[in-house]
């Protein structure tokens, strides 16, 4: 019996980018869905979707930064590349807007993990 199968929205699967210091910019920032309502994990948490693109591929990859507290880390660092610090002034809170993140470039170390 022959297969028959629609491939139309088969796609390659992504080169990983070479280890190493790289360029990246902050494309889009997204922190609710279509409906307005809150990204939400799998598991529950909160979350933030960074879309990054290394300057010189053009090779994207989204982010998801969770934003729950003791969970912040990841989201913290990408901040701190933004050049967005505490404030000091506000009880050492961070304080931004996810559209202020677009468009901003940032270098990241690229490293394969072994599988």
């Amino acid at each position: 019996m022959p297969y028959q199968m629609d491939m139309s929205e088969e796609k390659a699967p992504k080169r990983l980018l070479s280890e190493g210091w790289k360029k990246f910019c902050i494309m889009n920032v997204k922190d609710t869905n279509d409906d307005g309502s809150p990204v939400i994990s799998k598991s529950g948490n909160a979350m933030i979707l960074i879309t990054i693109e290394e300057q010189s591929t053009k090779y994207s990859e989204i982010l998801y930064m969770v934003t729950e507290p003791k969970k912040r880390w990841a989201l913290e660092n990408l901040l701190e590349s933004c050049g967005i610090t505490p404030d000091k002034s506000a009880d050492n809170q961070y304080i931004w807007e996810p559209q202020n993140l677009v468009g901003v470039e940032i270098q990241g170390l690229v490293v394969h993990e072994p599988n």
